[in-house]
């Protein structure tokens, strides 16, 4: 629940934060997701079983793969961004 409502609350804030980034509708949902995902992290370190174990991130072989998949992902969402865009405006010059 807390991983789930504060991702939804970051996203929530960085959606609304492009008619303004300093609204309190804003802060407060960057601030209530920071809040919530931190509880989930402490969370996470003292239950016997975590949902992910934050011990991993002490190994550089999962940080390593983790950032990569992150990189790769982030990647993908812009290259797709992009594309639109130059196949919208190629399309415009032909006609």
């Amino acid at each position: 629940m807390l991983l789930g409502a504060g991702l939804s609350s970051v996203l929530v804030g960085l959606v609304t934060g492009r008619s303004g980034w300093g609204q309190p509708v804003v802060i407060g949902a960057l601030a209530a997701g920071a809040l919530l995902l931190a509880a989930f992290l402490l969370l996470e370190w003292r239950t016997p079983a975590p949902l992910l174990d934050p011990r991993l991130f002490r190994r550089p072989d999962f940080v390593a793969v983790t950032a990569a998949g992150l990189a790769t992902g982030l990647g993908v969402v812009a290259a797709m961004s992009v594309l639109c865009i130059v196949v919208e405006r190629g399309w415009a010059l032909t006609r």
